[in-house]
């Protein structure tokens, strides 16, 4: 398996949605659009947009929108997010397909969300031309990126590596793989996008007790089916390092962990 992508089987991305997004990526979403001025008349596209939480935000804010589209290369994700937003009542397509070769016509959207993203595409320069191809002279591109590995992950991958081993370990870090901001600085200004700003954000994590939380949380991510075929003794060893490493950040009702993302807001240059 390539650790640089996020592939989630079975029911993982159920999993996810419960665990990841209510804990991270929907405080995440919520920050990121404090730094962001949203149009009703934008034609917005997320791409790897997951379970859809960017744009259920967006939606939530302003309920019209002339276009509101999200693209992810993984089905399972696709599904809870095309249920989430029939329930929620919000009108948006959903596509499944490589972010290198994204299904639009030129200039097709005004604004690109791509919120923990980049670090999943396996030829980066190829994905961010194509969401350049798909914005017109001015388009605007908000991008995320992990900028250091979570204390949690970190904790979770020296557990793994120990208990199942280095792919697994590697999986669980692999959100973490490209943090570097000016090597990100550099494809993007490559691509052709103006830096307008470039900042940090950094999200608390809420998390439950460790027997509880720790292995929801592998639950919904890429180690997913391995973990479910651990013995019992093996998965709470598993749980026991993770909670020794992670102490400085336990609380009487669980945990609350840091984890800190780049954020660059971007146009597309007229060149």
């Amino acid at each position: 398996m390539n650790v640089h992508t996020f592939q989630l089987g079975g029911n993982a991305a159920e999993v996810y949605e419960a665990q990841k997004v209510s804990a991270i990526f929907r405080p995440l979403a919520e920050s990121i659009l404090r730094q962001v001025r949203v149009h009703p008349d934008d034609r917005i596209l997320d791409v790897a947009c997951g379970t859809g939480i960017v744009l259920r935000t967006i939606a939530a804010r302003i309920p019209e929108f002339t276009r509101l589209a999200g693209v992810d290369l993984n089905a399972g994700m696709l599904e809870v997010a095309r249920k989430l937003s029939t329930e929620a009542n919000i009108e948006c397509e959903w596509h499944q397909g490589d972010v290198a070769a994204l299904p639009f016509d030129p200039g097709e959207f005004s604004l690109c969300f791509c919120q923990q993203g980049l670090q999943y595409f396996p030829d980066k320069p190829a994905a961010l031309t194509s969401i350049r191809r798909v914005l017109p002279p001015g388009g605007r591109l908000v991008l995320s990126v992990w900028s250091e590995i979570s204390p949690l992950f970190a904790a979770m991958g020296e557990a793994l590596k120990t208990h199942v081993g280095d792919e697994a370990a590697a999986r669980a870090v692999a959100p973490f793989a490209f943090r570097d901001g000016q090597a990100i600085e550099e494809l993007l200004e490559s691509a052709g996008f103006l830096i307008n700003k470039a900042l940090k954000i950094t999200i608390n994590r809420i998390m439950e007790p460790a027997e509880v939380s720790f292995p929801r949380e592998m639950a919904g991510s890429p180690n997913a089916d391995e973990v479910a075929k651990l013995n019992p003794e093996i998965l709470a060893n598993i749980v026991t390092d993770m909670k020794n490493s992670l102490t400085k950040y336990a609380r009487a009702e669980g945990f609350v962990i840091p984890q800190t993302s780049h954020l660059y807001l971007c146009t597309k240059s007229r060149a």
